[in-house]
């Protein structure tokens, strides 16, 4: 009974730590019907909660150094799509952006900052749901008992 009672508790963060993380990339700019912000989802592990996402994600939340490691074409070409950038050739447009990234860098959202700070608020309201729960009904056990 208690890994049901876990799982439903683990689906139910998972689910609001993934509208969290939503709001968190809409407020910083990511429009909200974006692939990227339906492309975010949460899977436990049975350690740790890990964020899936388009790469590009990684790569905007991080920011890029003028110099630093080319970004992947395949994530650009991803970007493009995703931004619904026209163009006559994808992947010319594609390594234009990445060597312009190459040359000028981009600034970096610092995404994770911001879903880490929400996280650790909900990870804090659930705890403490839960104990409040637990608490409640060793409370009324004892009283009938």
């Amino acid at each position: 009974m208690i890994s049901k009672e876990l799982d439903i508790v683990l689906d139910k963060f998972k689910k609001e730590l993934l509208t969290a993380t939503q709001h968190v990339l809409i407020k910083q700019g990511v429009d909200e019907d974006s692939e990227l912000v339906k492309s975010l989802k949460y899977v436990y592990d049975g350690d740790f909660f890990k964020l899936i996402a388009y790469d590009y994600y990684f790569w905007v939340s991080k920011g890029r150094k003028i110099g630093a490691k080319k970004v992947p074409v395949e994530d650009l070409i991803a970007w493009i799509k995703d931004k619904g950038i026209i163009t006559t050739n994808i992947n010319s447009t594609a390594f234009a952006i990445q060597r312009a990234i190459y040359k000028n860098g981009i600034k970096a959202k610092n995404y994770e900052d911001s879903v880490v700070d929400v996280s650790i608020d909900l990870i804090s309201e659930e705890i403490a749901e839960q104990l409040s729960e637990i608490i409640v009904d060793d409370l009324v056990d004892a009283i009938e008992n």
